[in-house]
């Protein structure tokens, strides 16, 4: 890890493309690690081959949340101890797309922690010398915190060998709106398109990049022995991506080489990028915008931050707000208002949920105490 004076280039590229912007760690992006069994798909990592030695498979969703975490671990500028900082509350809303989320989706975003943290890999190495060497790496540290309630943030730690992928600069940016928009269209179409989105993939008019439809198979998880449903899921993964970011051109069809067999051919707009794209302006945020500010447009950063807001909470909220010569900090102050109201009324549940449970006790206690009950219907009730 680099020292904390010498900031890695990464945490200023990546804030710099605004607060929608994610960072994936490159090699995880592309490995087959997600929603399937490492235990029977080896892949590689720093070109050696590497493979699953414990922990049960990962699903999409957890993808999201380590994609999450290294956001917010570069964002910090990478630390050297690894460390993230994070709310429980904020993780969950991400990962489930609601304004107020209950036990339910603090409860997944927990086992997701577990998950990530359980799961290990071992990576073959051959030395200068001719030995060869097994090391072993996780995705995070044993050492972790969640805070369950209250205001305190939850911690994490990010293994040695992420962290240092990482502050090297192994990251592809991702825009967390449009991949939230392709997996609420289809799960694994998010997956295909964080997969493509680490490619570089030629420019339309260009000759397409093929894909064997057994790799991408491997990569979105599916287990399916027919390869003609297999293609035909792919090809409506496909359109979801080509519906929700237009820069992207795939195709499925028969393959030329193999017999029976298909493959995937992809191109992409703006490729030299290769990064979080431009979002999408909805037509409501910018008709309200330019009725409150007149010709003046919103900066890069501004836009951005305006389109990740009218995801979260619709593009119809977002133009209510803007009423005033500089409607970008129109939006911004109800945001604070809202999300306040949103953290109040989470803690204002988890208190009542306590009072419930701790009322309801004590009123079979004093059933029980006066003879009205017996220990098997307390017993029973809980």
């Amino acid at each position: 890890m680099l020292a904390s004076s010498a900031e890695p280039a990464i945490c200023a590229r990546l804030r710099g493309c605004g607060p929608d912007a994610l960072a994936h760690e490159r090699n995880l992006v592309r490995a087959p690690v997600w929603g399937s069994d490492l235990l029977v798909a080896p892949v590689s990592l720093y070109g050696a081959p590497v493979r699953q030695v414990t922990g049960g498979a990962l699903t999409l969703a957890d993808q999201r949340m380590y994609a999450e975490l290294t956001t917010a671990y570069v964002r910090d500028g990478c630390p050297d101890d690894g460390h993230v900082d994070f709310s429980l509350g904020e993780a969950a809303r991400l990962l489930h797309g609601r304004g107020v989320v209950g036990g339910k989706q603090r409860r997944a975003v927990r086992e997701a922690i577990h998950r990530l943290r359980v799961v290990g890999y071992e990576s073959l190495l051959r030395m200068n010398d001719g030995s060869e060497v097994l090391d072993g790496w996780g995705l995070l540290t044993d050492k972790y915190k969640l805070v369950l309630s209250g205001r305190s943030n939850s911690r994490v730690h990010l293994s040695s060998v992420m962290a240092g992928l990482l502050s090297e600069g192994s990251a592809v940016l991702l825009s967390r709106s449009v991949w939230t928009a392709i997996t609420r269209g289809d799960v694994l179409s998010g997956r295909l398109w964080s997969f493509l989105a680490g490619e570089r993939l030629p420019a339309p008019g260009r000759r397409p990049w093929p894909y064997a439809l057994a790799d991408i198979q491997g990569v979105l998880g599916l287990t399916w022995r027919r390869r003609d449903r297999v293609a035909v899921r792919v090809a409506a993964a496909c359109r979801v991506i080509e519906r929700c970011d237009p820069r992207y051109r795939l195709t499925v069809i028969p393959s030329s080489t193999a017999r029976g067999g298909y493959r995937v051919e992809a191109n992409r707009s703006a490729h030299d990028r290769n990064e979080a794209i431009e979002p999408r302006w909805p037509r409501i945020v910018r008709t309200a915008w330019h009725r409150a500010a007149g010709p003046r447009q919103p900066s890069s950063p501004q836009r951005v931050v305006l389109e990740a807001w009218a995801e979260r909470y619709g593009p119809g909220w977002v133009a209510a707000q803007m009423v005033g010569p500089d409607p970008y900090w129109d939006v911004r102050e109800a945001v604070a208002v809202k999300e306040r109201a949103i953290e109040a009324a989470e803690v204002d549940y988890e208190h009542r949920k306590a009072d419930s449970a701790l009322g309801l006790e004590l009123v079979w206690d004093t059933l029980r105490r006066q003879g009205l009950v017996g220990a098997d219907a307390v017993g029973a009730l809980q």
